[in-house]
This record gives C-alpha cells, sequence and structure tokens, in this order.
C-alpha cells in the first residue's frame, strides 16, 4: 500500500466512524438523528486532517515498543487537537461547557480506539496471509 492509499484508506475509514458519531450525538442530545448540513463538508475536512496526522507512523522501518507507544500517544493528542479545535471553530460544541468537550474528547477516544483495533486486525490479516504465502512457497521450492 502506498502513502496515498494509505491516507485514502483512513480518511474514509475516519469520516465514516466520524459521521456514526456525529448522528449518535445528535441522537443523544435528544435529537432526531439529523445532523446539519454543514457537517457534511466539515466532517470530511477534519477527516482528511487527522487522515494526514497518521504519516507520523515511519513507513521505511519498524519501530520500538516504546516508540509505537510514544507515536500512538502523539498521534491521539494531534487527533484530539484536531476534532477539539475544528469542533469549537465549526460550533459543533460550546468549548465552555465541560460536558461537551468530555463528550467530544470520548467520541475522539472511541473512534481513535476503532480504527486502531480494526487497522491492527487488517494488518495482522495480511502478515499472517504473506507468511502462508512465502511458507507455501518454500514448501513447493524444496
Amino acid at each position: 500500500m502506498t502513502k496515498f492509499e494509505f491516507v485514502l484508506n483512513k480518511f474514509y475509514e475516519i469520516t465514516v466512524w466520524s459521521l456514526f458519531a456525529a448522528i449518535a450525538m445528535t441522537v443523544l442530545n435528544g435529537g432526531d438523528g439529523m445532523v446539519p448540513a454543514s457537517i457534511l463538508w466539515q466532517i470530511p475536512v477534519l477527516s482528511f486532517l487527522g487522515a494526514l496526522s497518521s504519516l507520523i507512523y515511519p513507513w521505511d522501518r519498524s519501530m520500538t515498543r516504546k516508540e509505537f507507544v510514544i507515536r500512538i500517544a502523539i498521534h491521539y493528542m494531534i487527533m484530539n487537537g484536531i476534532v477539539l479545535g475544528g469542533g469549537s471553530l465549526f460550533g459543533w460544541f460550546d468549548i465552555h461547557e465541560p460536558l461537551q468537550v468530555a463528550m467530544m474528547a470520548l467520541s475522539v477516544a472511541i473512534i481513535f480506539f476503532i480504527i486502531s483495533l480494526y487497522s491492527w486486525t487488517k494488518g495482522n490479516r495480511e502478515a499472517q496471509k504473506l507468511n502462508q504465502r512465502l511458507k507455501k512457497r518454500n514448501d513447493n521450492e524444496s
């Protein structure tokens, strides 16, 4: 997968889960599940920034466990900054209302966890497939 494909894939994942979160937040706040039309351009803008932020992970080498944990923490903080900053700018919530800020931060945490778990599972499956193909190839050469 190229970096472009990776960013495009992350953009798609972040956008879809963010739309689900927007609908859930609307329903939880007593709405009918209808989100404002402006969200349909605001979420993709923030999703694109979030997808770009995933490029903090190196492509040309593996990471130590410590580096991996640090980069995940940094990436999570960047995502919070993007969503809380953009959400405040777009008027999704009142920055002076602690409960609203907490709900936004919770939605970031949930979406970050879901996408991270999905990406890890998908990567693990792909690695297993490659290992099986290599094993099959090595067995055929023997």
